[in-house]
């Protein structure tokens, strides 16, 4: 009985420590992790705005994205294979 009062006694207390110390450190652990990661994505993205300007390309005309298409490919392959065999 003795053995079982114990570790009631022993879980309130590792409870109470949860909740006053253990708590607060993994926050504030969190928080400094959050600005670190900040900082690095804002250095990403100044990195990634400097390689689209150098980088820019013209987009395509309506007409040539939809003539790309896999199902216009498909097909201009099977006419192909059709006008061979006439």
């Amino acid at each position: 009985m003795q053995k079982f009062v114990y570790l009631i006694i022993l879980a309130i207390v590792l409870l109470m420590f949860k909740a006053f110390f253990l708590d607060s450190y993994l926050e504030e652990r969190a928080r400094e992790n959050n600005v670190s990661e900040e900082v690095s994505k804002e250095s990403n993205q100044t990195v990634n705005i400097e390689k689209n300007i150098t980088t820019k390309t013209h987009p395509k005309s309506f007409e040539d994205q939809m003539n790309d298409t896999p199902l216009d490919r498909l097909g201009n392959s099977i006419a192909d294979k059709i006008e061979k065999k006439l």
